[in-house]
């Protein structure tokens, strides 16, 4: 009465958002929508009761689980699942820690063995995995987090956990997805709650945006009756990825009183790898283009926005939102750049979004991408 409902809200959001994750891919790359593989790996264990005479099977989460199963066979026939059980009384850390690494971390290296044997070295995006923070033991919770790290785990919560026992209902909407990037390390901001200077960066990149979308959806009308095509953004500049990035660069001069000055940026793929400029490179280039005397302490900030090459369906977006490869942290080529800026200037830092609305904002220093 209590699991039952918790797990098929749970599912629901979990292969809906699959589906969604899924199909942005395929539009991306003008690939078939893949079906991945799902497994559900269920973690149960049992408590030790204070009466030595009660049966420690009645405090046991074991045999829910396979109820759990048997509602996932009858409703996901698509899913499969197993089991991984722990002995009673387990509430300490390292006892916990010790069981995630003999028995739950096992079973997720044999499907990831399956992955390289499939992928080679790309199998990093073909293994996704989700946690469900829908409940559990604190010592439980913490070692499956710490042990799980390495893969970059999404989060599923439940955050109605308690207060749909009063209306009786639990809903999709009930459960909140959330990325890695955002729970795990670096928890996306409201832009209405950033510092000001920060605002400014967030009002260029959104105008940028509504730039290159005009762009991207139709021609200029002095350039119709000349050019066949609007532009050349996918069969020339974005050929290879058929992914849009783009920078804004804020810089500003010691001075009192001295002008914010945004330089922006796109990546270009010419020809690759030789070729290829990434869009944050771009805008410091055109930065310095623009002003010789530019000094590295005189750049505050870049921000890094992906964008779609042609408008999303409704059915591709998420929460109605288009994410594109939101946030998008800067590669290892333009981290060897924005290294050498923030060795005088610690203050730079990197922005990113959660998806092209640009109405959440990742602020990150750059001595924390390196870490």
């Amino acid at each position: 009465a209590v699991v039952l409902p918790i797990v098929g809200a749970l599912l629901l959001r979990w292969t809906r958002t699959l589906d969604q994750q899924r199909a942005a891919e395929a539009a991306a790359t003008g690939s078939a929508v893949r079906r991945p593989k799902k497994v559900l790996l269920l973690v149960s264990g049992s408590g030790q009761p204070r009466d030595t005479n009660a049966d420690p099977d009645a405090n046991s989460t074991h045999c829910t689980s396979y109820l759990v199963e048997r509602f996932v066979q009858l409703c996901y026939a698509d899913i499969r699942v197993v089991h991984v059980s722990s002995t009673g009384g387990m509430f300490r850390y390292d006892d916990n820690l010790g069981f995630v690494q003999r028995e739950v971390l096992p079973v997720i290296e044999r499907e990831r063995a399956a992955v390289v044997a499939a992928h080679g070295e790309e199998w990093p995006r073909y293994l996704n995995i989700t946690l469900s923070l829908a409940d559990g033991a604190p010592a439980r919770i913490a070692a499956l987090n710490a042990s799980l790290r390495p893969y970059r785990p999404n989060y599923l919560h439940v955050w109605r956990l308690k207060t749909w026992w009063d209306s009786d209902q639990l809903v999709e909407t009930d459960v909140d997805f959330h990325a890695f990037n955002k729970l795990e390390m670096r928890p996306a901001v409201p832009t209405q709650l950033l510092a000001e200077e920060d605002r400014l960066v967030v009002e260029e990149m959104r105008s940028y945006r509504r730039q290159f979308e005009a762009v991207r959806d139709g021609a200029p009308q002095e350039q119709a009756a000349t050019y066949a095509a609007p532009n050349e953004l996918s069969s020339f500049w974005l050929r290879k990825s058929h992914k849009a990035v783009l920078a804004v660069l804020l810089c500003r001069k010691p001075t009192p009183g001295a002008p914010n000055q945004f330089y922006r940026g796109m990546n270009l793929e010419v020809s690759m790898p030789t070729g290829t400029l990434c869009a944050e490179r771009n805008a410091i280039g055109n930065a310095l283009a623009s002003d010789q005397t530019l000094r590295r302490e005189d750049i505050r900030s870049v921000a890094v926005l992906s964008v779609s090459l042609a408008e999303r369906p409704p059915d591709e977006l998420v929460d109605g939102r288009d994410v594109a490869l939101n946030p998008l942290d800067p590669c290892g080529a333009c981290m060897e750049w924005l290294r050498k800026i923030a060795e005088v200037n610690p203050d730079f830092k990197v922005i990113t979004f959660s998806d092209t609305t640009c109405d959440s904002a990742i602020i990150t220093p750059i001595d924390y991408l390196t870490v």
